[in-house]
């Protein structure tokens, strides 16, 4: 006799017990971190059009480095509000979304249609950022990410270099070539 969905539920309990919450409900400690810009949600464009109407952009970031590193692999999701419900433009949004790009060296985009090309083209980057915690008016705290810059070093926690899955993400650092052994003068 095969199992109802109540019992098949019943015996995922441990499963369900021991899960972390991911994405938008992880709420970070404030401070400096560095993330890896992963891409879009998995299986969603990155420009949506949510429950609520409204249209936003929204991509997953991965933390390389910050204050905790225990946090080091977690994800979380960013997203800016682009047309409110109404289909009115949305100017903070707008406004911290430009700014943030303008931040990571990406100049302005001219069409808003390529907003969503713009963001997917980051993906593998790592950006410094600093997370700002705040409570929202229906009293739920959330993380608020703001872009600083392309991350310019490897990324560190307390002070340990993290090695980055993409060495192309960083800025690159050239050594010097060892000096050439030669005859010193007069040894022969």
């Amino acid at each position: 006799m095969a199992q109802s969905v109540r019992d098949r539920l019943r015996s995922a309990q441990e499963a369900w017990n021991g899960a972390e919450t991911r994405g938008r409900d992880l709420v970070l400690p404030q401070g400096d971190y560095q993330f890896r810009i992963t891409g879009p949600p998995q299986g969603k464009p990155v420009i949506v059009e949510d429950r609520d109407k409204a249209i936003r952009a929204r991509i997953v970031l991965e933390i390389v480095g910050g204050p905790d590193p225990s946090l080091v692999g977690k994800k979380t999701t960013k997203s800016w509000t682009l047309l409110d419900g109404t289909g009115d433009p949305n100017d903070v949004g707008l406004s911290i979304l430009k700014g943030e790009l303008e931040r990571l060296g990406i100049e302005t985009v001219v069409e808003m249609d390529q907003i969503g090309d713009v963001l997917d083209s980051l993906t593998g980057a790592v950006v410094d950022a600093a997370v700002v915690v705040k409570t929202g008016n229906d009293g739920v705290e959330r993380s608020n990410v703001y872009f600083n810059g392309m991350c310019e070093e490897p990324p560190k926690v307390r002070g340990r270099a993290v090695k980055p899955e993409d060495p192309k993400a960083t800025k690159k650092t050239t050594k010097k070539a060892a000096p050439k052994r030669g005859r010193m003068p007069g040894k022969g």
